[in-house]
């Protein structure tokens, strides 16, 4: 079977309390859209890449995808894989491109986007995303390409100078219930998901 360019795909949440209550959602997928999601759980392991698109079901985060069988030939496969880059250390974090910000450790990962960011209170001349890319920019490592988020991801582990950073920046967001969430855990770690140019 030649790649096709879209699929049509079944989405449910697999959360324990959505199981029950939350109805599957039918739709057409770019097949770039799917394979991200699949190399998300792979990487650029042919192998595993034809065996979950001939088993037409990938578990990514809370959500469960389901589509017909699609077994693919070697030369798909690698078509498929050329389309996405592979990690590259000697990438430079550029915080002019940086579209995510994540904070780990607390109850759940916390993503706050450049919009949510870089909204500034009243009367404030800073915002949380300004004071958290003083961080990344000193200290942010390159980790690895994520695929689901079509974006080079790096990391950096904040430190007491680091926390006491993001608990005053925590203070200039727009959303009380980011700050909230921030309040209630412990940081150990911040992410920064940066997309290359023509993605």
């Amino acid at each position: 079977m030649s790649l096709p360019e879209a699929i049509r795909v079944r989405i449910s949440s697999e959360a324990p309390d959505q199981v029950t209550t939350t109805p599957a959602e039918s739709r057409i997928m770019p097949i770039d859209e799917i394979a991200a999601e699949v190399l998300g759980i792979s990487g650029k392991d042919a192998e595993r890449v034809k065996e979950i698109f001939a088993r037409g079901s990938l578990l990514s985060g809370a959500s469960r995808f389901r589509w017909d069988p699609l077994p693919l030939e070697p030369g798909d496969i690698a078509r498929l894989l050329g389309r996405f880059p592979d990690p590259d250390q000697s990438r430079l974090f550029d915080p002019a491109l940086c579209t995510a910000i994540v904070l780990l450790g607390l109850q759940q990962p916390l993503v706050i986007d450049r919009e949510h960011g870089q909204k500034r209170k009243l009367f404030r001349r800073e915002s949380f995303w300004d004071r958290v890319m003083v961080l990344g920019t000193a200290s942010a490592e390159y980790k690895t390409y994520s695929y689901r988020q079509r974006a080079d991801v790096y990391r950096t582990e904040p430190g007491p100078a680091g926390l006491t950073i993001i608990d005053e920046a925590s203070k200039l967001l727009a959303w009380s219930s980011y700050e909230d969430q921030i309040r209630r855990g412990t940081v150990n770690a911040v992410e920064f998901h940066v997309p290359r140019p023509g993605s």
